[in-house]
């Protein structure tokens, strides 16, 4: 509407230079926006693939988690111990564990713990994971330094009776010293320089009330939830009672129907009255990235659909030059050019509009992705394939339009091209 109608009317605006501008402005912004796309697109599917396939600190494949009883009495104990002494006898057990919590699921319980020579008020903030002499090695987790918990490190709770205070140096009466293992992240906000200082020292940690524990082992670090997040402060503890909300059962992939028939046999028979209820431990932590999933196909559909319609844009542009310049071309083959020189002589122009689309698109890439992956504790670096393949992309796409559209033309015979109006 800013233009001169006169000009306009006269049909003189589309050579003018205003007229020019106007078009190549419109494709060099639909350029930028499918070269951001392009890019967008290409990290988030690198950055979805790093997640799933960073090494974890456990391993997630064939771990099949049940639920524990919700229904139990003074015998639960008992139950616990036969179920799991069931499951072993299956061949395709390869290992059982029962746990407060399973890796790939954010945990619940979380209280305070200190060096025993600290003062009381600089207790951290750290995570509670009940586990058994198993739970380490059913998950494929390993040890930065020291030992597993065993069977005679289970924790001891303040109850009524004698045998359970404390002399003043933290030990139990008859009864010798509660025992835990803390993960890397947690040795380190406690102040050790390694994982190895960290065993053997005494601590204090707070489990409803405050109990005095020697640290037996240093967990590796690993993702307790998705690399969204940084690693979590962790300490592991083996509960007498043997309570847990979760049996993990590491079992062999032939055969698992079958395999999942047999152990539900078992937990019926050792839980009656409970609902058997499970899940794979990999598809846990994958549910972890569904709305990163969501989002790349959305931000995927986007990127196609922006690309279409500059191809669009660009094969409107290429039509209206063809026949624009149709006498000229008659007059470039009388005077001896050949087809594909005239093909070069169109391609020119898109590839110029391309690079100067990915010259103003540059900045708007870095700026963007690194804005968006900083939304993640680990992730991926700015890689050559985010600013190398989305202009060659579409350099290729735009270059194979223009010369679809001018091929017609230059191949046409002179004659009929220069009686052109």
């Amino acid at each position: 509407s800013n233009f001169n109608p006169a000009l306009v009317l006269k049909g003189k605006f589309y050579k003018s230079r205003s007229g020019i501008v106007l078009r190549k402005g419109l494709v060099v912004f639909q350029y930028v926006l499918s070269i951001f796309l392009i890019a967008g697109t290409i990290t988030i599917y690198r950055q979805l693939n790093f997640m799933q396939k960073a090494d974890i600190g456990y391993d997630k494949e064939q771990v099949l988690v049940l639920r524990s009883a919700a229904i139990y009495d003074s015998t639960y104990s008992s139950q616990i111990n036969y179920f799991k002494n069931e499951l072993l006898q299956l061949p395709a057990v390869q290992q059982v564990t029962a746990s407060g919590e399973i890796p790939g699921r954010a945990i619940a319980g979380r209280n305070t713990i200190r060096k025993a020579s600290d003062d009381p008020q600089d207790g951290l903030v750290t995570y509670q994971f009940s586990v058994d002499d198993q739970t380490i090695s059913t998950f494929g987790m390993s040890l930065a330094a020291g030992r597993n918990l065993g069977e005679n490190d289970k924790f001891i709770f303040f109850y009524s009776g004698t045998e359970n205070k404390l002399t003043p140096d933290g030990y139990y009466i008859g009864g010798g010293q509660n025992r835990i293992m803390i993960n890397e992240y947690l040795a380190f906000q406690l102040g050790f320089q390694n994982p190895q200082d960290a065993v053997g020292q005494n601590v204090k940690i707070r489990l409803g009330d405050e109990y005095p524990a020697e640290v037996v082992g240093v967990v590796k670090n690993h993702h307790q939830v998705s690399l969204k997040e940084n690693y979590e402060s962790i300490a592991y503890y083996y509960p007498r009672g043997g309570f847990c909300s979760f049996f993990s059962v590491r079992i062999k992939p032939p055969g698992l129907t079958q395999n999942i028939n047999a152990i539900k046999d078992i937990y019926t028979a050792a839980f009656p009255g409970n609902a058997f209820e499970y899940f794979f431990l990999d598809d846990q932590f994958n549910n972890q990235y569904k709305s990163d999933q969501q989002f790349g196909t959305i931000f995927g559909i986007f990127t196609a659909l922006a690309i279409v319609i500059g191809c669009l844009g660009l094969f409107g542009l290429g039509v209206f030059a063809v026949t624009q310049r149709t006498k000229e071309i008659g007059i470039r083959k009388v005077l001896g050019a050949s087809a594909p020189g005239i093909l070069i002589l169109f391609s020119k122009d898109s590839a110029l509009l391309v690079i100067i689309s990915y010259i103003i698109s540059i900045p708007l890439i870095y700026l963007g992705t690194q804005n968006w992956l900083n939304n993640f504790a680990f992730h991926i670096g700015l890689g050559w394939q985010m600013f190398v393949l989305p202009p060659l992309l579409l350099l290729t796409i735009s270059v194979a339009s223009i010369i679809f559209v001018s091929l017609r033309a230059a191949l046409m015979n002179p004659v009929i091209s220069l009686r052109h109006e």
